[in-house]
């Protein structure tokens, strides 16, 4: 039997951190399901003024991107499951704002795989199964090796400092702003950008949310450093596949610990 979103009770805390590089939205997820008959949304702070109105000022599309970003986790979670239906009318009055950015928000997440679109206007939660992110990530190491050779041999030093301070312990967020650095020295707007969102998938929650710590991790970006500092095309490749592949496996087994837990 297949559900609508509004049938779970969800709360969900976002806080923003305007002075971090990443930009990237954080949110925790306190409760499961407890009312079958309702989904109460906690609103982000930094849409609500102190009287408890949508702060108007905020682009739409920052509102948006905020709205995709919530629901990408959630999915990725399994809060919202394969099958679930969502309603953007819904959404929209839950959160306290119009449709247009929640149909946009949608919409974004219907281009990236996530959902798919119903006769009846809803969208429904698209079913991926742990295999098929492999081939996700393979895909995305292409992209991004072929990107990371495009970073001036130059960078190479400063990168590796960066990678090595990955490996104390402290927050999980420099990791992402590290992959951020990355691009900062592509000289083409457009590439840097198509790069940005694939972090906002499934790259930023495994390295929020699943990696234990980040010293395999910091490894990897160390020896991709290097690489990128004696422009070694073939190298830059071959680590950057590694690197993705274990973020791969980390993704895999939380989705097999998803479906070992719905069984």
């Amino acid at each position: 039997m297949k559900r609508s979103l509004i049938n779970k009770r969800i709360c969900i805390t976002t806080t923003i951190n305007r002075s971090n590089a990443s930009g990237f939205l954080f949110l925790q997820i306190l409760t499961g399901i407890t009312n079958p008959r309702h989904k109460s949304v906690k609103l982000p702070a930094s849409l609500v003024t102190a009287d408890g109105d949508v702060v108007k000022k905020i682009e739409r599309k920052q509102t948006r991107d905020q709205i995709s970003q919530i629901i990408r986790y959630e999915i990725l979670s399994g809060n919202i499951q394969a099958g679930d239906e969502l309603a953007q009318e819904s959404i929209a009055e839950q959160l306290g704002l119009s449709r247009m950015p929640v149909r946009e928000a949608l919409q974004a997440l219907e281009q990236e795989g996530f959902l798919i679109r119903l006769p009846n206007r809803h969208m429904q939660v698209a079913k991926l199964a742990a295999d098929d992110v492999s081939q996700i990530f393979r895909v995305i190491a292409a992209m991004a090796a072929e990107l990371f050779a495009l970073i001036p041999s130059a960078a190479g030093e400063t990168l590796k400092q960066l990678a090595r301070s990955l490996a104390q312990p402290g927050d999980k967020s420099r990791e992402l702003e590290f992959h951020l650095t990355l691009v900062s020295y592509i000289d083409n707007r457009y590439l840097s950008k198509a790069y940005q969102q694939f972090l906002d998938g499934y790259i930023s929650y495994v390295i929020l949310y699943l990696k234990e710590d980040s010293q395999e991790s910091a490894l990897l970006l160390r020896e991709l450093s290097t690489a990128i500092g004696k422009g070694e095309r073939d190298e830059i490749v071959q680590v950057t596949l590694r690197y993705f592949l274990s973020l791969a496996e980390i993704m895999r087994q939380h989705m097999k610990d998803l479906e070992i837990a719905e069984t």
